[in-house]
């Protein structure tokens, strides 16, 4: 039962999270957010206790996107890097 609700607040808080990316995304308060790299933060974000997971411990670009390429996602990584 415990185990239960410890489950629920880490579930409650990544969703938090989420939820406050987009909002951090847009520092200057304009409104305008930049879609894609805010899939790409999402994507590497939900991502990252797989990566983690496995015994090199390497982001592979490949698994966020087919055809993924670090150009792409190294705005994201540094993103959450600054930001968490």
């Amino acid at each position: 039962m415990i185990l239960n609700v410890v489950w629920q607040d880490q579930r409650d808080i990544i969703e938090e999270y989420r939820d406050d990316f987009g909002k951090h995304l847009d520092e200057n308060e304009n409104e305008e957010i930049d879609l894609t790299l805010l899939a790409r933060i999402n994507r590497v974000f939900e991502s990252i206790p797989a990566q983690l997971a496995k015994e090199n411990k390497k982001i592979v670009f490949s698994v966020l996107e087919k055809k993924g390429r670090s150009e792409n996602y190294l705005p994201a990584i540094q993103w959450l890097c600054e930001k968490l």
